[in-house]
């Protein structure tokens, strides 16, 4: 059985547009004044045919997408990289903006990891130009930052400090909060790199406390993490200490190992400073057995800190033998500021160990690096661009108070030339309008009553329906293990001791039988408890609770779903659920699946089995609740199709807009800090 992982079955798409063309064929030839119809009637399939396979592709570009991101999970990086230029070559061919950032986002991201630096450049600049086209303020941001997030690493800070101050500005005029904590972040790095550590801190503190208005832990713990750094360089040792131990803590609960790892590298800097050698080399050890977990790139900062602390502790053997680990790959994870440091310690180490020759290498390459990163006109363009940033904030204040000086004068001036003609107006408006509204809102109040009772009596028939069927269930399930549980105690009874073994076992399989079937029956008939986790989770939940051994329902979720109304998500649950059970008790299947995909304004529900199917024509609506589905379908505004033929399963497809259902939207598009 092939079991179709899209929105749409082609099959349907076939039957309508074949229908339609026939019909057309025929009005042609029957009469030929009809030509104007039939023309009409051409249009309406093509029409049709197109705008489903625009719907079908552009949830394909979210498809591909999701399979680059599984490849670079399996480190398939190749596999990953055929998905990413797929769906970016798709979603330009279809013109489809939001699947279009979202390729640029997520390939940046993937690049970004691999320290492709170059590469994500282009692709970024592909998301930036794309934002300023459409004039998403969001996704603009977010390109100029990840933009200045790649010139960072490659050392280009001025280039860096310009489009993170661009980023910077964009999400305060738009109030967006959690992009606010993570640009602040970013330009502490920057200044924290060129030695300026009292702006590096101004930043930082600034990211940690927005991040703590979040209250969001992962956003805490990146915050802490750039906050650490400068107070090391500010000498505020116990306040780092803190600050580390919470950075590691929060790390630990969320999983997160380059954090973690980055707060023991910090915590066995601090160590180092304050002359703890031993600790250090704990806290180190401990940074270099999560390396495995981490992501590329860390253990060139690990390996060189413990160099340093054995170093320190006069183990120069040791110190040899970590450095050659840290000089690998530094060149390419490291940025200069901290290149700088490991080539003046290779120059430190190599000339104890009287290798001459690559102590003056290395000391040559850390030179070059320190007169680069102490080029005056550099750090002045630095200086220059952030104090262009905060004169522009100042001057933006300044010209928002004028503006709304003038728009009360404006207003003042205007009431004064219009006030007798208002005056005059108003009597014969508020009379028509309060006619009006009140007609509006009888006729709307009862358009509200009637859909509410019908959404009202559909859960109500639907609850019944499910506690006609709990009672059923509890009947020829519940009862009937039960009673034979009762049978098997009864024989223990009757006959004492004599096969306790085989009756105790025997019995107790019958009741943890029993207790299943009563928490599956329980979880049918509240399942309120499981869609205040959402109703992706209902859904995965309801199916694994219904799979046995005879048939395997999986369940799929492309998207994110916005939050429901609760009497709405319950409906739909009910849908589900209704469809299910009609496939269990009627379609002799051995597997089937149920996909819910979201896109920015509808949600799709795709239910397919491979049982035995039948003939839509000669079905009885009343006996497999098609009726039933299709009037609840109704109330929350949706589509509905159905598909069967003999021997080759059961397809339904649903359709309904989120406008109507949701309470608020989600407007997300994945970037990296």
């Amino acid at each position: 059985m092939l079991l179709t992982k899209l929105l749409y079955p082609l099959y349907y798409l076939f039957s309508i547009n074949t229908s339609l063309t026939l019909l057309a064929f025929y009005l042609r030839i029957k009469n030929h004044y009809r030509y104007f119809l039939a023309t009409l009637v051409f249009i309406l399939i093509y029409s049709n045919a197109s705008s489903l396979t625009i719907k079908k592709d552009t949830a394909q570009v979210y498809v591909l997408l999701q399979k680059a991101k599984d490849m670079a999970v399996l480190n398939k990086k190749d596999s990953a990289e055929v998905y990413f230029e797929k769906s970016g070559a798709l979603a330009q061919k279809l013109n489809f903006d939001n699947g279009f950032l979202q390729y640029t986002g997520d390939y940046t991201n993937f690049l970004y990891t691999e320290l492709r630096y170059k590469e994500a450049l282009k692709i970024a600049e592909k998301q930036l130009k794309k934002s300023l086209t459409i004039g998403n303020k969001k996704t603009l941001a977010n390109a100029y930052n990840n933009i200045g997030l790649l010139y960072y690493n490659m050392s280009m800070m001025t280039k860096a400090v310009e489009y993170y101050m661009n980023a910077l500005k964009i999400s305060e005029s738009s109030k967006d909060l959690f992009n606010q904590r993570k640009y602040n972040s970013n330009l502490a790095s920057l200044f924290i790199d060129i030695k300026d550590y009292k702006k590096g801190y101004k930043y930082a503190l600034k990211g940690y406390q927005i991040a703590m208005q979040l209250k969001d832990s992962t956003t805490i713990a990146r915050s802490l993490a750039n906050l650490v750094v400068v107070e090391v360089h500010l000498q505020k040792y116990q306040e780092a200490i803190v600050h580390s131990k919470k950075l590691i803590e929060i790390s630990k609960k969320n999983e997160d190992h380059d954090t973690m790892t980055t707060g023991l590298i910090n915590l066995g800097d601090i160590y180092n400073r304050q002359g703890k050698y031993e600790q250090s080399m704990q806290v180190l050890k401990l940074a270099e057995n999560n390396l495995k977990n981490a992501s590329p790139g860390y253990d060139a900062y690990v390996y060189h800190s413990l160099a340093s602390s054995a170093r320190a502790l006069g183990n120069y053997t040791l110190a040899n033998t970590y450095f050659e680990k840290t000089i690998i790959n530094a060149a390419q994870v490291m940025p200069l500021a901290d290149l700088k440091g490991v080539y003046l310690l290779g120059s430190e180490l190599k000339e104890t160990s009287k290798d001459f020759k690559n102590a003056l290498k290395f000391s040559q390459l850390h030179q070059k690096i320190n007169d680069s990163l102490e080029d005056i006109s550099n750090r002045q363009a630095i200086h220059d661009a952030e104090t262009k940033y905060q004169t522009s904030v100042k001057e933006r204040k300044i010209a928002e108070q004028h503006l709304e000086i003038a728009k009360h004068n404006n207003e003042i001036n205007k009431k004064n030339n219009v006030i007798l003609l208002t005056s005059l107006i108003i009597l014969v408006l508020v009379a028509f309008g309060t006619i009006i509204f009140i007609s509006y809102r009888q006729k709307n109040r009862a358009l509200l009553m009637e859909q509410e009772v019908k959404l009202l009596e559909a859960l109500l028939a639907g609850e019944e329906r499910e506690r006609q069927r709990t009672a059923r269930e509890l009947h020829d399930a519940v009862a009937s293990t039960l009673s034979a549980a009762k049978l098997q105690l009864h024989l223990f009874h009757q006959f004492g001791v004599q096969n306790f073994d085989e009756n105790k076992t025997k019995t107790l399989a019958l009741i943890d039988t029993a207790v299943k079937e009563i928490r599956n029956i329980s979880h049918n008939m509240a399942p309120n408890h499981l869609l205040e986790e959402g109703l992706f989770y209902a859904t995965e939940n309801f199916c694994n609770s219904v799979s046995n051994n005879q048939l395997q329902i999986t369940s799929y979720f492309i998207g994110e779903l916005p939050k429901l109304n609760a009497e709405h998500a319950l409906l739909i649950y009910r849908v589900v659920q209704e469809a299910v059970n009609n496939i269990i008790k009627h379609a002799q299947a051995t597997e089937a699946v149920v996909q819910l995909t979201t896109t920015s304004t509808h949600l799709d529900i795709t239910i397919e089995d491979n049982g035995r199917g039948f003939e839509i024509d000669k079905i009885d609506n009343k006996g497999i609740g098609i009726s039933n589905l299709n009037n609840r379908i109704k109330l929350l505004n949706g589509s509905f199709e159905l598909q069967s033929r003999i021997g080759e399963g059961t397809n339904i497809y649903i359709n309904i807009p989120l406008q109507l259902i949701t309470r608020l939207t989600t407007d997300n598009y994945l970037t990296f800090s």
